[in-house]
């Protein structure tokens, strides 16, 4: 015969988990473009809140330097040589 039944474990049955994103939609794409977008239209008074500044000087600037110096200091035949061997070892070339 069998010992006394544990009517406690009966009880203690598993669970089913919950998600913390339980109660979200899982329709994302559709949700997404149903959203009227965030941007505002073209017009040429909102383009300088639009530019990225930080950015847009970085890669401006750079280049403008570069053709400054070029134009402004004497070019030297080393300067040639490690100009070449550098762009051929970076695979650049």
């Amino acid at each position: 015969m069998h010992g006394p039944v544990d009517r406690q474990a009966d009880s203690h049955r598993p669970t089913k988990p919950t998600y913390a994103d339980a109660d979200i939609q899982d329709d994302y794409v559709r949700r997404m473009l149903s959203k009227p977008p965030d941007r505002l239209p073209f017009e040429l008074r909102n383009v300088p809140s639009e530019i990225q500044w930080i950015s847009t000087l970085v890669l401006t600037l750079t280049p403008i330097l570069a053709i400054y110096g070029a134009c402004t200091t004497p070019l030297q035949m080393k300067t040639v040589l490690w100009a070449g061997a550098y762009y051929f070892l970076t695979e650049l070339g």
